[in-house]
């Protein structure tokens, strides 16, 4: 698997981690879900797919971006919104990429929101 740590911050996200999550899982070998205390089921979803939760009650996002940082093992980091799905040709490219050795200092990718 890929030296890649997906992070998707989360606060009551339950109908929408699931996809972000399952896409990730194609490219990561790390998820973290860093979540701030969600009252509905956000938490109980990710663990069930395999991501790491970590709760943290921050309302910056970017703080809890960069605490998210500062806890992934890899040394690639992948940033996703829980509303936030990778395309298959996507995932296809970036696997390319990793099994070709390509050395990048970054990777800026197109997206598009599924909310």
């Amino acid at each position: 698997m890929n030296n890649i740590s997906t992070i998707i911050i989360t606060k009551n996200c339950e109908g929408l981690v699931k996809n972000a999550i399952k896409s990730a899982k194609a490219i990561s070998s790390e998820i973290l879900v860093i979540d701030d205390y969600s009252v509905d089921r956000t938490a109980v979803v990710a663990k069930k797919l395999g991501a790491r939760v970590i709760l943290q009650a921050e309302n910056n996002l970017g703080k809890r971006k960069n605490f998210g940082i500062k806890q992934a093992k890899n040394e690639w980091i992948l940033s996703l919104d829980a509303d936030e799905r990778l395309s298959q040709s996507l995932i296809k490219e970036i696997n390319t990429i990793f099994k070709k050795k390509v050395l990048f200092d970054a990777f800026l990718v197109p997206y598009q929101n599924h909310l």
